[in-house]
């Protein structure tokens, strides 16, 4: 049996809600998971001064033993060996970063809330890829007319009765506010 308009509108708005609520699970669950691990900006933060620090420290601590005008010659050289420092720094703090994914996650499988979270998302998921393929297969209105405001005025026209059914409520729409075919 096919969706009527109404049982139409009801499912948009219903895969409006899920995927909102599908997001706001999906963020906490995030959010669980990303706790105590550091950000990617200040990780390049920190890699550039390590290497501007260490290269600075490696020419002082080579224009003490070597005079100043053979220092220009292994300038490139500082720059090179604070890379090094800022690179195994990166990858220390990579390795902390998966260290501590790992743990939240298997501090998740014992905390309520973080398995509450991921039951809801996988709920919210399943909820909304029922209703999409609801309005997929059950549904006599073409895709590009199921939004929530393309909806309304089609409710809206046949209450007015300016158009009997639905598919002079669609002719209406493609002919006059084709700008909400595009939305």
């Amino acid at each position: 049996m096919m969706m009527t308009l109404e049982q139409t509108y009801k499912a948009v708005l219903l895969k409006e809600m899920f995927t909102e609520e599908r997001e706001e699970w999906k963020a906490k669950v995030d959010a669980f998971l990303q706790k105590g691990i550091v950000k990617k900006n200040t990780i390049l933060r920190i890699v550039l001064s390590t290497m501007g620090a260490s290269a600075f420290i490696f020419f002082l601590l080579n224009s003490t033993v070597r005079p100043m005008r053979e220092l220009f010659i292994w300038f490139p050289l500082f720059f090179f060996m604070g890379g090094c420092v800022a690179l195994s720094v990166l990858l220390g703090l990579r390795v902390y970063n998966a260290i501590k994914k790992r743990t939240n996650v298997l501090k998740g499988k014992r905390d309520r809330e973080f398995l509450n979270c991921f039951e809801f998302a996988k709920a919210a998921e399943h909820n909304y890829a029922t209703i999409e393929k609801a309005l997929n297969e059950k549904c006599a209105i073409p895709a590009e007319y199921q939004s929530k405001k393309v909806l309304e005025a089609m409710i809206l026209f046949i209450r007015q009765e300016r158009a009997a059914n639905v598919e002079q409520a669609m002719r209406i729409i493609r002919n006059e506010f084709p700008y909400m075919l595009n939305q």
